[in-house]
């Protein structure tokens, strides 16, 4: 099942989704595999990952990062398509 098919389900069937927001600009690949344990014990559905300034340019190491640490869904919050990888 895709996201977005998980999404509408749960939106059909009133359930609620728990979702991290994710700064790279405030975060580093240490911090991160900490908050990935935390959100697996918090049971958290899945992790926003973006920001409005996006200064530093390891976005791509981070959501890799993010990804080898859990298996929670990383879903790109970016304010413009620039912000895409």
């Amino acid at each position: 099942m895709t996201i977005y098919s998980t999404l509408c389900k749960k939106i059909k069937t009133g359930k609620k989704s728990f979702a991290v927001l994710v700064d790279p600009d405030k975060t580093n690949a240490n911090s991160l595999e900490k908050l990935a344990k935390i959100a697996v014990k918090a049971g958290v559905d899945y992790f926003f990952f973006g920001g409005s300034l996006l200064t530093s340019n390891n976005q791509e190491s981070l959501i890799s990062c993010l990804k080898n640490s859990c298996e929670i869904p990383v879903l790109l919050f970016s304010g413009n398509s620039l912000k895409l990888t």
